[in-house]
Parts: structure tokens; sequence; C-alpha cells
């Protein structure tokens, strides 16, 4: 039975980790346990194994393993030898049916050496055997973070997989398997190879003695598996954990090759940031291009890879790749996604909507390019509300109202004020047209009136009692019977007048906003400079500036931003950076890290550089907070002690002399907003660009890495600053 024998605090696994006696987090020999709360050991008790949770190194117990590494070694090499030799003769009939797992950890293995036409072979064999559920596994078990999305979390810890190990090995003691362990520094990946080889060379030995047994599992049978290690509940009996170990030894005697268990290793294991090295959803869609041109499918249609892999684009921005398939084969033409111009969706659809691209100053030749270019005649102008951004859906026929935030998330709406939300949703209900309206969730003081800062936003739970809640609704992209994306913005605005004024709520009202005629350049710019002090004063963070004759196109950055940040001799827009390291906190930030590494990310090549390092605007809340997040993206040596080996694994690209000065590396899972006076040239970066006077303005838990400022965007940002006494 699996139980905790020793707890200790998050604070004080920290201080252990970041406090002052510790000279690197590279330098720890420890394992994190899956809750990040402290460590996990794992020793064999009278009862079986006992997940011991404890502060420093593993202890194991007084013991020579002066044998071990000969013991070892002859085990490795008889295994090796014998798995060879029969993995040869046993895969050749199962190398080309991919319904099998190794089929597909065959090709894996190919492509990761450097052979990517073998993955969209594969890929058109399932396309031309019309295998849909064949390519939602593919694409399931490529794409990692598709899997977190829809819910499925079973990417497990060190210590599950080492006990997992334990239960299958009985040959082996718990303290030999850690020290192989400890002797791969902390290599999961390699610690399984070694021990599970053995288990790979009985198990498919056994298929000489039983011949007419199937022999291999298939793709299927081992997402089940990993759904159940997904799904296993804290209403057994059995410790959740001990569940996952119990699943994962079945899944694990199901193996039979090494090519199986290398694919499973990366797809379960959480030192693994991918199942396939670089392979994420746009790379899984663009070889899905490749393979859907050489079709049948294509017959027809005759697309160029570039066409398909447009309409894909278009087609997955309000739907599912798992509708895609289906659709593809229902129709059995490439026709039906090629021929939507524009994205189709309905009510509850998730959408990602439309964006804005930050502006220094508004200039004449502005104007005038949105003349030429859009054949403009008008700008409407918006208060710039620093809240949460959300898309409202409402549908009439099922009086149903729903809240998604900025990623796609359901969130609840108003649920710090309850009173409010009931009249919202009573106001709404009384309405008999169907909506998706996008708009920012503030709070404003009673008082004053103004809406309140992002900070107090953030703790308007505790601020209930004084503030009150305001829905500003800025567009309409759903009206009455459908999408009316394709209006332009000037003929959505008066749609979204008409709904808001008939709903009649106090919470929910109109965007303040203002149009200006851009006939004359110089007038224009005049007022709307008027129109943004105005802004300033109301407690907003800038303006909207939005064309009216815009078209709302998901997720593309078709707006512009006038932000208030340094303005007029600072960074005219904050960044959205990454943080990637942590150095450890001297005086009162002892026991946390004092100061961050951020990374911008470049979509090109898909890593990470080096901007600079943020310690300011940091309060001892916000310290505790942050370590404790970053410590859940904590990379373990031995990849945090080579910086080549920190960019193979998880694309942070940094240079030697910056390495140095890190404590501790972290997974790039995270956005934070910086803000700063001036973007400078810097030869010590590995972006080319550092932050004068950086400073930490918020998380931003709304954006994924892939929302974050580009490389190109920061780029952009130190040219119109240096031209901007032009």
């Amino acid at each position: 039975m699996l139980h905790k024998v020793v707890h200790r605090s998050t604070k004080s696994l920290r201080h252990h980790i970041v406090g002052a006696g510790i000279s690197s987090c590279t330098n720890l020999n420890v394992i994190p346990s899956h809750d990040n709360n402290s460590l996990l050991m794992i020793n064999k008790g009278g009862n079986g194994i006992t997940m011991k949770k404890s502060l420093g190194m593993i202890n194991n117990q007084e013991r020579n393993f002066s044998t071990l590494n000969i013991w070892r070694q002859q085990q490795q090499e008889t295994s090796e030898s014998n798995l060879a030799d029969i993995e040869t003769q046993y895969t050749k009939d199962v190398a080309n049916n991919n319904d099998y797992f190794l089929s597909f950890a065959i090709v894996a293995g190919k492509f990761e050496s450097g052979k990517p036409a073998v993955f969209v072979d594969f890929l058109s064999e399932l396309i031309q055997k019309k295998d849909v559920e064949g390519l939602k596994m593919v694409y399931y078990l490529c794409t990692k973070e598709k899997l977190l999305e829809k819910g499925f979390k079973w990417v497990l810890s060190d210590e599950i997989l080492l006990a997992a190990i334990y239960d299958i090995r009985s040959n082996l003691s718990l303290d030999e398997i850690k020290q192989i362990y400890s002797e791969t520094s902390n290599n999961i990946l390699e610690t399984c190879n070694t021990l599970l080889r053995p288990v790979l060379t009985k198990q498919i030995q056994h298929i000489t003695i039983n011949g007419l047994e199937r022999k291999f599992v298939t793709t299927f049978e081992v997402f089940d598996y990993l759904k159940k290690i997904a799904n296993v509940s804290k209403q057994e009996k059995e410790s959740i954990a001990k569940q996952k170990i119990h699943i994962l030894s079945q899944l694990f005697s199901t193996l039979k090759s090494s090519h199986e268990m290398k694919l499973l290793m990366k797809i379960i294991s959480s030192s693994s940031s991918s199942s396939l090295s670089g392979v994420k959803k746009k790379t899984f869609l663009k070889f899905l291009s490749e393979a859907l041109e050489k079709s049948k499918l294509n017959n027809s249609a005759k697309l160029s890879v570039n066409q398909i892999a447009d309409s894909i684009s278009i087609y997955t921005k309000t739907k599912e790749v798992d509708l895609l398939f289906e659709e593809l084969f229902t129709k059995n033409s490439l026709f039906n996604i090629s021929n939507e111009s524009s994205p189709q969706f309905q009510i509850g659809t998730v959408i990602p909507p439309m964006l804005a691209k930050p502006v220094k100053q508004l200039k004449e030749n502005f104007l005038q390019h949105l003349k030429k270019s859009a054949d403009e005649t008008q700008l409407l102008c918006e208060y710039k509300y620093d809240g949460e951004r959300l898309l409202l859906h409402y549908d009439a026929t099922n009086k149903n109202l729903m809240s998604f935030s900025r990623n796609g998330k359901q969130s609840a709406l108003l649920e710090d004020f309850p009173q409010e939300k009931e009249e919202l949703i009573k106001s709404v209900l009384q309405c008999d047209k169907s909506f998706i309206i996008d708009c920012e969730y503030i709070i404003l003081g009673k008082q004053s009136g103004k809406p309140l800062s992002f900070h107090e936003f953030q703790n308007r739970s505790s601020l209930a009692s004084v503030s009150i809640p305001s829905i500003r609704a800025f567009d309409i992209i759903y009206f009455e019977n459908g999408p009316i994306i394709e209006s332009p913005l000037f003929e959505r605005r008066l749609n979204l007048d008409s709904l808001v004024s008939s709903i009649n709520n106090p919470t929910l009202s109109l965007s303040k906003g203002k149009l200006f005629n851009i006939a004359n350049e110089k007038e224009c710019i005049a007022d709307v400079y008027e129109f943004m002090k105005d802004s300033l004063q109301d407690s907003c963070e800038g303006l909207m500036i939005k064309p009216v004759s815009t078209k709302y196109e998901f997720g593309k950055r078709g707006w512009f931003k006038l932000k208030k940040e340094y303005m007029p001799d600072g960074l005219y827009d904050t960044l959205d950076l990454i943080p990637i390291g942590g150095c450890k906190g001297v005086g009162k930030r002892i026991g946390l890290f004092g100061s961050y590494l951020m990374g911008v990310r470049n979509p090109k090549d898909g890593k990470i550089y080096s901007v600079c390092s943020v310690g300011t605007g940091l309060n001892n809340e916000m310290l505790e907070t942050l370590t404790e997040e970053a410590l859940e993206q904590y990379i373990p040596a031995p990849i945090a002690t080579d910086p080549s080996a920190l960019e193979e694994k998880y694309g942070i690209v940094v240079s030697k002399s910056v390495f140095k000065q890190v404590d501790c590396w972290f997974q790039p899972n995270l956005v934070w907003e910086i803000a700063g006076s001036d973007i400078l040239s810097s030869s010590g970066s590995s972006s080319g660009y550092s932050i004068r006077f950086p400073r930490f303005i918020r998380k931003r838990d709304d954006k994924s890495v892939e929302d974050s400022t580009s490389l190109e965007q920061l780029s952009e940002m130190f040219i119109a600053q240096n031209s901007k006494n032009e």
C-alpha cells in the first residue's frame, strides 16, 4: 500500500532548493514529487512499496554496490544481444501494419533520426485506409499538449516510473534501482532502457512458445491504458499513485520491443517535453497536408500542399482536428474544407479572439497607409480596459449562457458578485436572439465609478464590498441565426449597440468609443491624442484603434493598440516573455528566487532565446507565488548542467556567460508580462536584444507560450523605438 510517511511544506522544499545552503539547483540529485510539495522517495517496506516524502538526497541503505556494475553490464550485454536478434525476427511482420504500436514506434524512431518523409508516408497509409481512429490516435500521442487540453493527465513523474520498474523487476531491490537511476544522472529514460531490456527479452521470447498468441500491442490498446492512468480516482481503496503504478506495470508487460519502450517513455514521462521531438500541432498539420496532397482525396481538387495547409489552418481555428479527419472521409474530397473561405462555428464553439498589434505613435504615414491599403475613411477608437477578456455565448433556443476566457477555457461568470450575476443572467435569458459577444470584464470602484487596476481586479473577491463588476462589450461575431464575422466593424457595432440596449442591464455596457475621420491626418491625430488623454484620466491603459471596415479574423492582429506604458519616452507596449531560469535570492529574498531570466520565442524554429533578467516589480507575496510556480517547471540534471542538452531538449538557447549565472532552469511553459524603458541591442543575450530597467507587471495565465511576444515582434518594436524621433 502506498502512503505518505513524511510530509514537509513546500516552503521547506523551496528553501532546500533555493536557500543559501545549496550552491546550485542544477547540482541537486533529487526526485521532485508529482505534487511539487516535497521530494518523493521510494523505499521498500514490509507491506510493499512505501512512497516516502523527505528532503535531501535519496537515503540509500549502507550497502556495497561493487558487484552491481559488473552484474548490470553482463545483463545489458546479454539482453541487448538477445533482444536485437529476436526483434529482427519478429518485427518484420508488424512493421508494415500500422495498427500496431510497434509500427508507430519504428516510424517515430526514424523520424527522430532525421527522416521526416517516413512520418508523412505513415500518415499517407492511414489516409489511404480511411483510418479515422488511427489518425486520431497518432495525433493525440504526437501532440502531447493536446491531450492536456482535453484533460488527459497521464504524464508521470520519475518516482512513479521507478516504482513501476520495481514492481516488475522482482530480482532487484529498490536500492539497486535507485543506484542505477542516480548513476544515469537521474535520466529516467536511460534507467528504464537499462532495467527493462531483460523484461522485453523475456516477453518477446514468450512468442516463440505460444506462436498463435497475438504478438504485439496495438496503438488503441496503449491509448486505453493511458486513459486508465488519467482517470484513476481518489474514491478507490488504493491511493492514486498505487493505482497508476499497477496500470503502468500492466502496460509495460504488453511491450515486446525496445522501439515501443522508447516511444512510450517519451509519451508518459514528465521529463520529456514532447512525444516526438519538434512535433506539435502546427508541425503535425504540416505533415498531414503533405500526406493529403499525395492522396486520392486530392484527385479532383488537385490542391498544392500550401493550399491544403491554408485550408486546414482556417478549418482548425474553430473546429477540432478530430472533426477534420471525420469530415475528410465523409465527403471523400478536399473540396469540402478548401471551399470554406472563413471559419464556420456555432454557439459553444471555442474561438480564438481577434488581437491587436502595438503602435508607438500615431503618425501621418500610418493613416496614409490605412487609406491606401484598405480604402479606410474612419477609425473607431475605444478605451483599452485592463481586466479579463471574455467571449459570452448565448443560445436563445436552450436559454444557455456560457463564458469563455481568452485561451478557450469555460469560465465561471461573475462568481465573486452573485447578486449582479443573477440579475445579468435574468436579463440575458429574456433575450430571444442568440449571440457571441467579445468583451472585457473589469471592476469599478463604487465611489469613483472608474476602472480599478489589474492588480485589484485579480483580488476582486476581497474587494467585492467596495467594487462593482462591469462587462464592457466591444464586438459581436454571432447574432440571431449565424456568424457575422464577414460584416465590417461598423455594422457589427450597430448590431452590438442594439443587443446591449435590449438586454438593458447595468453590468453589461458598450465600451466607450469614438469615430474619427482620417481625411485630414493632422487633425485626426490631434483628436485621437485628446481622446487618449480622456482614457487615461478615466483609469484606462490607452486606446484600441480599429479601421471600421475590418472583418473579425480569429487569432489575427488586425487591430492596433496605443498604450500608456512609459509614454512618450519608453516602451510603447509591454512584452509577454517566458521565464526560463532563476537566480537564488539574497538578503530578504533568501529561500526564494530573487530574479528570473526571461526569454522570447522564435516561431520559425520554436526555440526560446534569452532577453533580460527581471527582479523588480515583485513584492514578497508575488515572489512566493512565482517561486512556487517556477519550481513546478524545474529541469533536473544532467540536462540542466549542459547548455547543448538544454537547447536540444527544451529549445532554450543561451550564451555560455548567461548559462553560468543561472542557478535553476525551468521548462518554458509560463508567460509573464514585462515592462521596461527601452529595448537595447545586446551581444550578451542570445536573442540579440535586452530590456533597460525591466520590471515585472503580472502573470499571464490567459496566454500560452505560442501567444507570447515573438522575436520578430521584439525586433519590430526595437526598430520602431529607434525611429520615434525621425
